[in-house]
């Protein structure tokens, strides 16, 4: 397997990671609406967004703030996806690839929302952002 199956592989399950990290605030967001507590839901998500992770085994101090972990997750898909593109060797860089780089900008204005005060509509609105990513990277596929 050459560097660029190498990156490929590791774009694609750091595009997995990230997509499950949108789908927990998007769960969390929804549960929290349906929750009999709902008018509490900011208050119990910015509890959520200081959750130290892993949660569980790791030392306190060693532990990352749920956020810091969604900043690392989307710094290493981003840079795997550049690298990725780096490896290729070069390319016509089409429709396809301006989509899906405003929605990456997106996804991290959305990211930036949900670390300084998280709430329900943001947490719910990354998982299909993160998804339209996703769908925009198909074409972009050797």
């Amino acid at each position: 397997m050459g560097a660029y199956q190498l990156a490929a592989l590791a774009h694609l399950l750091l595009a997995v990671l990230v997509t499950g990290y949108a789908l927990f605030w998007a769960i969390m967001a929804l549960a929290l609406r349906r929750s009999p507590r709902a008018a509490e839901s900011e208050a119990l998500l910015a509890t959520v967004a200081a959750a130290r992770w892993p949660h569980v085994v790791v030392p306190w101090r060693l532990r990352l703030p749920l956020p810091l972990v969604g900043w690392l997750l989307l710094a290493a898909a981003i840079g795997s996806g550049l690298l990725v593109g780096a490896l290729g060797g070069p390319r016509e860089l089409g429709l396809a690839f301006w989509l899906k780089l405003v929605a990456v900008i997106a996804v991290l204005a959305l990211h930036a929302s949900l670390a300084r005060r998280p709430r329900p509509v943001p947490a719910w609105l990354g998982l299909p952002l993160v998804l339209l990513v996703l769908v925009l990277s198909v074409p972009l596929v050797r």
